[in-house]
């Protein structure tokens, strides 16, 4: 179990024993519980402590680029496990998302103690439609993106499914920067009002999914 700062070098290292068909674990020198595990043909990366072993993706998944954000992801999940946590989901999750924040907003997500944008946009609509008038409740469906099969809905295409903790202010930027650029919605003009209608609904929205995480 040879311990080195592992880099490109390892990784291909990793790769040509699978290939050969050996065994072989490199543990990272730099972030203890990092590894590249090499068996019947395989090579992935791990998490590997005293207590747990688990995979975070195949080898080729990542490249040395990655190798900082590995190191700080096993970091998170090392403190998970102290904690008492599973860090699995995060771990797998990585292997599509790569950064720490939101290989963690995924996994928090998939188990239901983060509120993703549709979520978070229907608690919103459920809370006007108890304390705002019927009229006022249905322009912020519209204008939320929730009428299925109108313009805005596609407006809101880029933070479909996303964890609300990974909304940013840029986002929301880009979702009135499309509407406004459209100009239109179902066929008329986007008035001032409607556009201050749009801000101030998903501005509240994920306001108020923020507050119930």
């Amino acid at each position: 179990m040879p311990t080195e700062i592992l880099d490109g070098n390892t990784i291909r290292k990793a790769a040509r024993i699978a290939s050969d068909g050996d065994s072989e674990i490199y543990r990272d020198a730099t972030m203890p519980g990092l590894a590249i595990r090499v068996q019947s043909g395989a090579a992935a990366w791990y998490l590997i402590t005293r207590v747990k072993k688990i995979a975070i993706g195949p080898l080729s998944a990542f490249d040395a680029a990655d190798i900082p954000e590995l190191r700080n992801l096993v970091a998170r999940a090392r403190g998970m496990l102290t904690e008492g946590n599973d860090p699995s989901a995060m771990l797998k999750a990585s292997v599509a998302h790569r950064s720490v924040d939101a290989s963690t907003a995924q996994a928090a997500a998939a188990a239901g103690t983060v509120m993703r944008w549709e979520g978070m946009r229907d608690a919103y609509l459920a809370w006007c439609k108890g304390h705002r008038s019927p009229d006022t409740h249905r322009g912020y469906r519209s204008a939320l993106g929730a009428v299925p099969g109108s313009p805005l809905e596609a407006d809101f295409k880029s933070i479909a499914g996303r964890p609300v903790t990974l909304i940013t202010t840029h986002d929301l930027r880009l979702v009135r920067n499309s509407v406004l650029g459209r100009g239109n919605v179902d066929g008329k003009q986007v008035s001032n009002s409607n556009q201050a209608v749009i801000g101030r609904s998903y501005e509240g929205g994920v306001r108020l999914g923020r507050r119930e995480l």
